[in-house]
């Protein structure tokens, strides 16, 4: 409405990237209704163990994105075997979580756990998704940019997680 051209001036960073199996971790490890079902604190401990994906891993190497998603995966595969679950379970958990109408699990959720290779399932949708997405944002080094705008005084617009008062509100 405002006629601000914001398509030229937004830019995402090298983040990391909640995946299909962050989510389903968080589902299958929460109470019941204690989690926003976002994959926050599995991302996070990715994050922290180096073994997530980040952004530019969709848009360099496949092979290198292969075997990020390859190691990460381990957590979700072990904790399904630690806890007796099948893909069936799985499934059945998300049908449940959506079953009063309202979609909490993603549509693109519920294929991953159904797909027979879970590491090309997600190779193929970030490929198609993100990379040749043209619609996606303009990547840069944000905190470069950030710090050059700011140095010739310009204004900034900031856009991070709300996951740290989701978590840490007390």
């Amino acid at each position: 409405e405002a006629n601000v051209p914001y398509k030229e001036q937004l830019f995402i960073g090298n983040v990391s990237i909640v995946t299909p199996y962050h989510k389903l971790l968080d589902l299958l490890s929460s109470a019941p209704n204690s989690s926003t079902l976002k994959g926050m604190a599995p991302i996070h401990a990715s994050k922290v163990t180096k073994r997530g994906i980040r952004l530019d891993h969709i848009f360099n190497d496949q092979s290198v994105l292969r075997s990020r998603l390859t190691k990460d995966i381990d957590t979700y595969f072990g904790f399904l075997k630690v806890k007796g679950l099948s893909d069936a379970d799985v499934l059945r958990r998300c049908e449940e979580e959506n079953g009063d109408g309202v979609v909490r699990v993603p549509h693109y959720v519920m294929e991953f756990v159904q797909a027979e290779d879970k590491v090309e399932y997600l190779v193929k949708l970030y490929v198609d998704r993100v990379r040749n997405n043209k619609n996606f944002p303009a990547r840069c080094d944000v905190a470069h940019e950030l710090r050059s705008a700011l140095s010739r005084g310009e204004k900034v617009m900031l856009e991070g997680p709300q996951s740290y008062w989701l978590s840490n509100a007390r």
